[in-house]
């Protein structure tokens, strides 16, 4: 099984010396990964519901809120 595979199956590997000895990350979105709308209508609900060090996911759209981050979260737009 390729390191690939492995990451299709949802497994984190961290950081691996891949051909050539360069490093590479391979990591399948897993549950620590929230998507807004998808999971979550607002940015905020999914805030609250991230645990620490998670990924919010926001899709495109207008989102009229003010964020409230109290927890280590990134937040990445529809195009990061």
């Amino acid at each position: 099984m390729t390191l690939a595979d492995a990451a299709d199956k949802g497994e984190d590997f961290g950081a691996r010396y891949l051909g050539g000895g360069w490093m590479q990350r391979v990591r399948k979105e897993t549950e620590d990964t929230i998507l807004v709308p998808e999971h979550f209508g607002t940015i905020t609900e999914a805030i609250e519901a991230a645990k620490p060090g998670a990924t919010i996911r926001v899709g495109p759209g207008i989102y009229r809120e003010n964020l409230v981050i109290r927890k280590a979260a990134k937040i990445m737009g529809a195009q990061a």
